[in-house]
């Protein structure tokens, strides 16, 4: 009688195994591979050994595309830019599959909302723990004090939320526009009454001059919200408010004039090398559905001006390019990278969802279908390297020009041009750059839009 056949997975030496896993820098790409079999398994376990002991270097990750599922019976899918690969996940219990995502932390964490105007937890991709966030948001100011629904946009972390220390942000809708809570603590969230209103990006940043939750406007500007975690229950945790005295606005307008009448800015906060970003994006609604169309991006950084004794003055310098970096935008979930630190990446770019606006009705409503269409990347440079460029994540690219109008009978006025190939610029042009966007087959998410996972 002949020997059983051995399966060919069983017949690789642990020293390959190790090898190959040297080759996998996307965390769910080792789960998989843990996954084929027990020496497979066996193997991932010692390469975490070598992990742990710092014999070998540990992968660097970006951020994964968490998309809740368009049928209520399929899960969620994680997509990975460092494999171009997407995956199901089917262990995420049932009211979190149909919970509106609002934000994410490092280490697996991200915000939900498990229902119209309630229960609002932070919950753990790795290791299923929740912590509970308030439900309703208390407004005191020294005329009356109130206690209302609360209806969020985004949530912003100061640190993970299982340190002890951690304070929760929010950007929220009223005339409050902001609120904060420590998790598992505070049984409401502290709205602040802000110097200005439309807020429309928050992050959590250790400035050099001012150190807490950020938050940018509308027309640029920046206030901040410093806050103590450790004081005691009942006690105010917000400590104290500043902001930053922007030096000049021409950036407001920059390229506008050369953009369909339909265009509209929004913009975003990172934090990329111990400095503050804003991150401009210029989007059009087409259809009669209003349906957004993303542009272009511009990126500023934050210069600040020597401090006088009672204000903070800054100002936003345009960069030329991302100078390598890898930026992910996204209400509560933008995260940087650096391209050399990456595996198969060579060029900066901005990764960006489709959530240029936020619609009220969708939030208030059970199972809304919340359009994904505009995803996708932006970069400055037609020549952008990407591991997983060829795989079919990414759709068609689109080339991106200003070169004169010659309908206009005006000298110097531009306008910008979108072609499918580089060959087909027109001369003397100037190149903007090029634009991705992610094809699908799910033009809409139920239940709640996309977010930046952060493994």
């Amino acid at each position: 009688m002949a020997p059983p056949a051995v399966s060919w997975s069983d017949g690789l030496t642990v020293d390959l195994l190790l090898l190959v896993l040297l080759h996998l820098h996307c965390l769910a790409d080792r789960a998989s591979f843990a996954a084929v079999c027990r020496s497979w398994r066996q193997a991932q376990l010692l390469h975490c050994q070598r992990l742990a002991q710092g014999l070998v270097p540990p992968p660097r990750q970006i951020s994964w595309l968490l998309s809740p599922s368009a049928s209520p019976s399929r899960g969620p899918s994680i997509t990975s830019f460092l494999s171009g690969s997407m995956r199901r996940i089917r262990s995420l219990p049932a009211d979190l599959s149909r919970a509106r995502l609002c934000g994410s932390y490092p280490g697996g964490w991200f915000a939900a909302v498990l229902g119209p105007c309630g229960g609002h937890v932070l919950a753990n991709l790795f290791s299923d723990a929740r912590i509970g966030l308030p439900h309703r948001m208390r407004l005191a100011t020294f005329r009356f004090s109130s206690v209302t629904p609360i209806i969020v946009r985004a949530v912003v972390l100061s640190a993970a939320p299982d340190t002890g220390r951690c304070v929760a942000g929010a950007i929220v809708c009223g005339s409050s526009n902001v609120a904060f809570c420590r998790p598992g603590v505070d049984q409401y969230w502290t709205a602040c009454d802000p110097e200005v209103s439309t807020f429309q990006d928050m992050v959590y940043y250790e400035g050099e001059a001012l150190r807490g939750f950020h938050v940018l406007s509308a027309n640029g500007n920046v206030g901040v919200f410093i806050t103590d975690a450790n004081a005691g229950r009942g006690d105010p945790f917000v400590i104290a408010r500043d902001r930053y005295y922007i030096i000049g606005k021409h950036y407001l307008v920059g390229l506008l004039p050369l953009l369909p009448n339909s265009t509209s800015v929004t913009r975003y906060l990172v934090v990329s090398r111990q400095q503050l970003l804003m991150v401009v994006r210029y989007y059009c609604q087409e259809g009669a559905g209003g349906v957004c169309r993303t542009l272009l991006f511009r990126v500023f950084e934050m210069q600040a001006v020597t401090p006088s004794e009672t204000f903070h003055w800054a100002s936003w310098v345009e960069m030329g390019n991302l100078d390598c970096r890898v930026l992910f935008v996204g209400r509560g979930c933008s995260r940087a990278y650096e391209a050399s630190e990456l595996q198969g990446f060579t060029e900066g770019s901005v990764y960006f969802l489709d959530d240029a606006n936020f619609d009220v009705s969708l939030a208030l409503g059970n199972a809304s279908e919340y359009p994904c269409r505009d995803v996708g990347m932006y970069s400055m440079s037609a020549a952008t390297g990407r591991p997983s460029l060829g795989a079919p994540v990414y759709g068609a690219k689109t080339y991106l020009s200003v070169v004169d109008d010659k309908a206009s009978n005006e000298a110097g006025n531009k306008v910008l041009v979108e072609t499918k190939e580089e060959e087909a610029l027109p001369t003397a042009s100037k190149m903007l750059g090029t634009r991705w966007n992610f094809p699908s087959s799910q033009p809409f998410s139920k239940f709640s839009p996309p977010i930046w996972f952060a493994p």
